[in-house]
């Protein structure tokens, strides 16, 4: 069975799937006169109403081109779960020269729900359309998209905690969990407090990379593509969390914890808990759950 899928996806590309199944495919007929998919040998699709996860990624290619090609609520349904189920990444990962997976939910989002004359917005009710809507907010913030996210909640109708994730609820945590785990160690306070300005420099610069590092890696690992702005906006913002709590962390404990041997640099100790206790919280995060930082509570 040959594993160069591009002819296929050229026959498919070019398919006339106008009054169309998927009880025929565009390739040849066997022996017993049915069509057979030329990578996967499946020659009729009963179930389809099952779901999508054990199709190929040719048969895969050909429910796209329905979903997105005529008006069968059906296939349009089916491929918007599809594109937004973690276990089938592999097949998008196979197909990622031929199918922008999130533009496709986003296609989808734009062209039949929030679009009143759309397919799917005059097929459903306000409440399943809405649940929609959250499935897809969920899925653009699991893949750290978060101009996605806004757009598959605005005008919804559903509720402000539901925006409020918008904010990266479970990255603010980690941070909180990585500062409280700083805060259990005084001697890891003084030890920062005695060291000079280029150390920190140098520490904040060495934790900034690894936690972009790792965003970059979870971005991948999601998404199958090297989306370095998605990486250094969730970096920028967990910074900014972890400075704003460092602050008065801080100021209020700097002190008591150098045991009057020293002064306590407010500086020093803000800018090394700040970018400490992203990276310890990220680490914690990970090791808490499989969930990635940016997904809904």
């Amino acid at each position: 069975m040959s594993r160069d899928i591009s002819q296929y996806i050229k026959i498919l590309s070019d398919w006339d799937v106008s009054n169309k199944s998927l009880v025929e495919l565009p390739f040849d007929k066997n022996s017993v006169n049915k069509v057979v998919c030329p990578y996967c040998s499946r020659h009729e699709f009963s179930d389809i109403k099952e779901g999508l996860t054990e199709l190929c990624p040719v048969c895969t290619y050909a429910v796209r081109k329905l979903a997105l090609d005529i008006k069968v609520s059906k296939f349009k349904e089916l491929w918007l779960i599809h594109c937004m189920k973690p276990k089938v990444n592999y097949i998008f990962w196979v197909l990622r020269d031929y199918v922008n997976r999130e533009g496709d939910v986003e296609k989808i989002l734009r062209d039949s729900i929030i679009d009143e004359n759309g397919f799917l917005a005059q097929s459903y009710t306000d409440k399943q359309l809405q649940f929609y809507r959250l499935k897809i907010f969920e899925y653009f913030l699991r893949c750290y998209n978060s101009k996605g996210a806004y757009l598959a909640i605005k005008g919804s109708g559903l509720s402000g905690f539901t925006w409020i994730n918008l904010l990266n609820l479970r990255l603010l945590g980690s941070i909180m969990f990585g500062t409280c785990f700083i805060v259990s160690v005084p001697d890891l306070w003084r030890y920062a407090n005695s060291q000079s300005l280029l150390f920190h420099f140098v520490m904040a610069a060495i934790f900034s990379l690894l936690t972009f590092g790792y965003f970059s890696l979870e971005i991948y690992k999601t998404t199958g593509e090297v989306m370095v702005h998605r990486a250094r906006e969730i970096t920028l913002r967990g910074l900014l969390y972890a400075l704003l709590l460092s602050a008065p962390v801080s100021l209020f404990i700097g002190q008591p914890y150098m045991n009057n041997s020293q002064e306590a640099n407010s500086l020093k100790l803000t800018w090394f808990v700040a970018f400490a206790s992203l990276l310890i919280g990220i680490f914690i995060q990970v090791i808490w759950e499989e969930k990635n930082v940016t997904e809904a509570l």
